[in-house]
């Protein structure tokens, strides 16, 4: 195999089923030395960095191909393949590679406490329609989310890869998200939702044991997560992909 650039994502939790899958490839485990961000194994340069800097280096191509999850490669990609103008336009957008459909598994979606009115939402009208009926602070409903794009893509009624199918609403994309303000905050979202600065909230949903303990909700999902491996279709990725395992 001729060198190659990968990704190798720092989150605690992805880290670990990375490795393992490198490991089951027998391939040569990356030792990471404190603070080093690249380290060399053979003819692999794996570079560690965070999923979303691991997202927007693959996008841009500057790293062959790289570990993350659906979630945050769909983030990532909405802003270039929603605005194919300036500098998107030149952009190749990488592709799925390899999917590990078992690992990191979780789901987007909306959440609110469990004495929200859910007289607006059902799964023949969707959020669209909760958020649109829901008591307006200052006008809008607040939403607060690590998520940003994701909840625009949502609400503007876009479809999105791994996304629950809901009915369209009659209202345009544009009318909708000016009837809401969505925050962008750098975690613990159902934090801001329990102090009342946000209404709703888009958050990454595993085992739900947080929102029970919350007293929150899921009101409405938005796309299923999964971990997968992307990169530019080029002969070097197609070929570290078929090694994996």
């Amino acid at each position: 195999m001729s060198k190659i650039r990968v990704g190798i994502p720092t989150n605690e939790k992805v880290f670990p089923e990375v490795q393992k899958i490198l490991i089951r490839s027998t391939m040569r485990h990356p030792e990471q030395e404190p603070r080093q961000f690249i380290v060399r194994a053979d003819d692999t340069e794996y570079v560690f960095a965070r999923m979303s800097e691991i997202a927007r280096l693959t996008l841009f191509g500057y790293i062959d191909c790289g570990f993350v999850t659906w979630d945050c490669w769909t983030e990532a990609i909405i802003p270039i393949v929603c605005q194919r103008s300036g500098v998107g336009a030149w952009i190749k957008v990488p592709q799925a590679l390899k999917e590990f459909s078992d690992l990191c598994r979780c789901t987007i979606a909306f959440i609110a406490p469990r004495a929200t009115r859910l007289d607006g939402i059902s799964s023949e009208n969707g959020i669209v329609h909760g958020i649109l009926r829901h008591p307006k602070s200052r006008g809008q409903a607040r939403i607060a989310t690590r998520f940003p794009c994701i909840t625009e893509e949502a609400l503007s009624v876009r479809s999105l890869p791994n996304t629950v199918s809901y009915a369209k609403h009659p209202m345009s994309g544009e009318d909708i998200l000016n009837q809401c303000s969505i925050d962008t905050v750098d975690g613990s979202e159902e934090l801001y939702v329990l102090l009342g600065a946000a209404d709703f909230a888009v958050v990454q949903i595993e085992t739900g044991q947080t929102l029970q303990v919350n007293n929150l909700q899921v009101i409405q999902e938005i796309m299923w997560s999964h971990l997968l491996l992307v990169g530019a279709p080029n002969h070097q990725a197609k070929k570290f992909a078929a090694c994996l395992r």
